[in-house]
């Protein structure tokens, strides 16, 4: 999809928070990644980090050419060493690598705030409101945010009422994938069914593993 607006937002069977922060991440690693290529500075301070998260390492090598990755890890590499040759303590070895102080981790928590805020203002819109009831929801890690977020009693009602309801459609729409599915009649799955079993893993855990509607190798492209 194109770069996320609150207009088109609600079309999109994802977590509208999670496409909001993957998009912010996506645009960090492309603006960063040359930077940490060309110049030497910027690759020493992402060592100094010790570097991007799991989740995060992942998307690096998505967008990164084998070049890029030997660019970007081999100070990583020397600093790895200058720290085996003065320390034997576990956790400054268990901290190599971890990403701790993760850069793109950073501008997620920067984006989930921000988006947070405009997803709660946006609310008090009756379209929006509408719009936001028919559509597959927040996933239940934002949703918990958003709720914390929020010292308004009608907008809690309101999203846990909605939660409610996406989450009987999904129920639905997962029971309806799976007959199909068992008498070999897929084709005849609506969008809905064919794209819950993948709307169900995000809705508990987040799309912020991967991009929010992506498919993994072997499961079926929607």
């Amino acid at each position: 999809m194109s770069a996320p607006t609150w207009d088109n937002i609600l079309g999109e069977q994802s977590c509208p928070l999670c496409l909001f922060t993957w998009n912010d991440i996506f645009r960090f690693f492309a603006q960063s990644l040359y930077t940490w290529v060309t110049e030497e500075t910027a690759r020493r301070a992402l060592a100094a980090r010790d570097g991007c998260c799991h989740c995060h390492k992942e998307e690096l090598r998505r967008i990164s050419t084998q070049q890029n990755l030997c660019d970007i890890y081999g100070p990583m590499t020397a600093r790895a060493l200058e720290m085996f040759a003065v320390s034997e303590d576990p956790q400054a070895i268990a901290r190599l690598g971890a990403g701790f102080d993760c850069p793109a981790c950073e501008v997620r928590r920067e984006s989930e705030a921000r988006h947070t805020d405009e997803f709660l203002e946006r609310l008090r819109e009756e379209h929006f409101r509408e719009g936001y009831r028919a559509s597959c929801g927040l996933c239940l890690p934002h949703l918990t945010n958003v709720l914390k977020a929020t010292n308004d009693a009608e907008q809690r009602e309101f999203l846990i009422t909605a939660q409610q309801e996406q989450l009987l459609r999904l129920q639905n729409d997962l029971a309806g994938y799976a007959e199909k599915w068992a008498v070999r009649r897929r084709h005849e799955a609506t969008a809905g069914e064919r794209a819950a079993p993948r709307v169900a893993v995000e809705k508990f855990a987040s799309a912020l593993g991967q991009w929010p509607g992506r498919t993994t190798q072997g499961q079926e492209t929607i």
